[in-house]
């Protein structure tokens, strides 16, 4: 994902941090997912909050669920 390199480059470059990055992922945390996917060696812990991984055990119970349905609603 494009926005996990752009946030890599700026955290690293731009802002110049040298150690392990903490990443946070808010709400479904795709960004957060991708960002740890691709700069695994940059990362010192991560932690999603609000919503379970996209495609985990837990995301696929629950998803068409009367609370969750609107993240299958807009992916139609």
């Amino acid at each position: 994902m494009i926005m996990a390199q752009d946030l890599h480059e700026l955290v690293t470059k731009n802002v110049d941090v040298k150690g392990k990055i903490h990443v946070v992922g808010h709400d479904i945390g795709s960004i957060a997912h991708a960002f740890v996917a691709q700069f695994p060696k940059s990362v010192g812990s991560v932690i999603w909050g609000e919503f379970p991984l996209l495609e985990s055990s837990t995301y696929e119970k629950h998803k068409d669920t009367d609370l969750l349905y609107h993240f299958t609603f807009q992916n139609v």
